[in-house]
């Protein structure tokens, strides 16, 4: 199962799947879950994304009172709980 070996193996999951979310709230983490809300772009936009909030999903990952974070991003914006920024 994905939710234990990403357990085991200490990383974090960046899915479109809400469930994942739902196992969070349920079980715990780690693993810790980055939730990709309305996301239905090709993967090579997704991975770039991914980059380029490379140290923002590292901030989470450290947190220890957090262990999902609901994200609605698109190519331009980025919203994350109401905050939103731009990237370029």
């Amino acid at each position: 199962m994905i939710w234990d070996w990403a357990k085991a193996n200490r990383y974090t999951i960046a899915t479109t799947d809400a469930d994942f979310v739902a196992m969070s709230r349920v079980k715990g983490w780690p693993p810790k879950v980055i939730h990709l809300v309305e996301c239905d772009f090709p993967l090579r936009i997704i991975e770039d994304l991914l980059r380029q909030n490379a140290i923002r999903i590292s901030e989470f990952e450290k947190d220890a009172e957090k262990g999902s974070w609901p994200c609605i991003w698109t190519p331009k914006l980025v919203y994350v709980k109401g905050d939103h920024r731009m990237i370029d």
